[in-house]
């Protein structure tokens, strides 16, 4: 990483380690997507589980992937956080507290979080329709970048609840109840408690393939952002805009080698 970096005009995403890994898949797609995404550097800590492997993006590359990476694009003015290992156990607080730390010292305009939530935990309401909800750190929600959301894109904030505990949370306290979303939530609290720019965007989801989950997700980030743009007026982004990185071809493990016997 850059240490003259100057990301304060930055919107900085987060991949969330959460249930099928949707938030790491939608990170994969932005990566390899969007021109000019570039390596910017890695986050190494103890608290995170250790891992090494090939490029995830370039062919025949001599860079490996380690398990937390920091991805850069000027033109977007745009910073991924790429999660490719989980924590070890009873580590959600202190990674928080290092993700809340990097975002107040490179001051990004904002952070978004990618993730999930499992789907066999949705409220009645929750059944049709988008599968896609956002919270948002800010205590005022008729602020015009929610209006925007709301009003314009028809998103949902994500529906009170009462949590494992029976707690009611909703969109007041901004501890909105997002199981298997990983860190996500202590994320967004961490953040309001400090009085920062941030955003959870998560897709409601089963275990297994979940790539047209990942496609959901980052579809619903791009509906926001932009990043890619539609190719008319009148049709939305589709799937197949998306560039697949090489490394999905891996995503159930290496194809068998004929060769081999039992």
């Amino acid at each position: 990483m850059n240490p003259s970096a100057d990301w304060s005009e930055y919107t900085f995403i987060i991949s969330c380690v959460s249930v099928g890994n949707i938030g790491q898949l939608a990170a994969d797609l932005l990566i390899s997507t969007l021109a000019q995404t570039q390596k910017a550097g890695y986050l190494i800590s103890s608290l995170v589980q250790p891992i090494v492997g090939h490029d995830a993006f370039v062919h025949n590359s001599h860079e490996l992937s380690l398990s937390c990476e920091l991805y850069e694009n000027p033109k977007l003015k745009l910073v991924i956080c790429q999660q490719r290992a989980p924590l070890f156990k009873g580590k959600r607080n202190q990674f928080v507290n290092v993700l809340v730390n990097f975002v107040k010292s490179e001051r990004f305009r904002e952070t978004i979080c990618l993730t999930s939530s499992h789907a066999y935990e949705r409220l009645d309401s929750q059944l049709t329709g988008s599968q896609c909800r956002y919270l948002s750190s800010s205590i005022d929600h008729n602020n015009s970048v929610e209006i925007h959301l709301r009003e314009k894109l028809n998103w949902k904030l994500l529906e009170k609840r009462l949590d494992h505990n029976h707690n009611m949370v909703d969109e007041k306290s901004l501890s909105g109840f997002i199981p298997g979303g990983g860190v996500a939530q202590k994320f967004l609290n961490t953040c309001q408690e400090n009085g920062l720019n941030a955003y959870v965007l998560l897709v409601f989801a089963h275990e297994g393939n979940n790539i047209p989950e990942a496609f959901q997700l980052v579809n619903y980030l791009n509906e926001w952002k932009n990043y890619l743009e539609k190719s008319n007026q009148q049709t939305p982004v589709n799937n197949s805009q998306w560039r697949v990185p090489i490394s999905w071809k891996y995503l159930w493990g290496s194809p068998r080698s004929q060769s081999q016997t039992f």
